[in-house]
């Protein structure tokens, strides 16, 4: 079976490039020289997967490529699963990719992110699932064939607890190598390291 695990379309129809960080926030600019931030919970499911499951993973990013939808889909091969993290900035452009996926192939359409957490049904429309919260265990499960209405994470269902970090392998860094990354402010390429999942704070602004 062929999963692809994929990071957000970078260009979207009217020119714009992404600058998308997973999970977090998003927005298109124009003239822009790439940028990318590393998807680091994509990253750590693509690995999961490639682990503790004999399929063929291929992670691609099109945020840090700078692809459209129609060059995305030269790259995209024939999944059987499409895991993908989308905001609602590049919502529009990413359900694109994946109809035109699930149309001509059959694929199975996984999202995640925080436009198809805060909007699951909208996304539904086309998506066959939805996570909500930590999602690496539960793409696991789901590609393993278990009942989706017993997966925590999976829409409708609650959340899962927190992750371990400790059960998770190292981030992906074979498809995609994690030193291509860097944040636009900073001079060099950069790799992040996360030492915990989650925030000890309860702001009242943050997303």
């Amino acid at each position: 079976m062929d999963i692809l695990v994929a990071n957000s379309v970078g260009v979207d129809r009217d020119g714009y490039h992404m600058v998308h960080v997973p999970s977090r926030w998003s927005l298109g600019v124009k003239n822009f020289t790439n940028c990318g931030y590393y998807p680091w919970q994509l990253a750590y499911t693509s690995s999961l997967l490639k682990r503790d499951t004999s399929h063929n993973i291929k992670f691609l990013d099109g945020v840090l490529r700078g692809w459209d939808v129609e060059t995305y889909l030269k790259h995209a091969g024939k999944p059987d699963w499409l895991i993908m993290e989308s905001s609602t900035r590049t919502i529009r452009e990413d359900l694109r990719f994946a109809k035109a996926l699930k149309e001509n192939f059959g694929t199975r359409l996984v999202f995640t992110g925080q436009h198809p957490m805060a909007h699951p049904e909208e996304v539904l429309k086309i998506a066959d699932h939805v996570c909500i919260g930590e999602y690496e265990f539960a793409v696991l499960d789901l590609v393993q064939g278990k009942n989706p209405q017993q997966i925590a994470g999976i829409h409708p269902n609650n959340r899962g607890e927190l992750i371990d970090i400790n059960r998770l392998p190292f981030p992906e860094d074979d498809d995609v190598s994690r030193i291509d990354y860097h944040e636009p402010n900073c001079r060099y390429k950069q790799i992040q390291m996360y030492g915990s999942r989650g925030c000890p704070r309860r702001c009242n602004f943050c997303a």
